[in-house]
């Protein structure tokens, strides 16, 4: 079995149920994922950015937060979202690419 560290970033291709591929992976602990979802709600309810991109807040809100087979699928916007939040933890940058979390246990 092989072990899997909370904010590593690997490449492994998964579809979601819509059959769209995402090939970036970020591994989270269901305990991180917790707390980004409060900072989405937060920003989603009480948004900063809204004067520069009132359609931003479509994208943030949209389809983020079901846990399938541990897989958690996001869109870009969402993406770049969190990697404010993450990038002091992450092993790598992140690229350009459709993103998941895998959630660990």
């Amino acid at each position: 079995m092989k072990i899997r560290k909370e904010f590593s970033v690997n490449y492994l291709n998964q579809w979601d149920k819509n059959g769209i591929v995402y090939r970036q992976t970020i591994n989270l602990s269901m305990e991180t994922l917790d707390k980004l979802k409060d900072i989405l709600q937060a920003e989603v309810v009480f948004p900063r950015w809204a004067v520069d991109n009132p359609y931003k807040k479509l994208y943030l809100k949209s389809s983020f937060g079901r846990i399938e087979n541990g897989f958690v699928f996001m869109n870009l916007t969402q993406k770049e979202f969190f990697y404010k939040f993450l990038k002091n933890k992450l092993k790598k940058p992140l690229l350009d690419r459709n993103t998941y979390f895998y959630i660990i246990n």
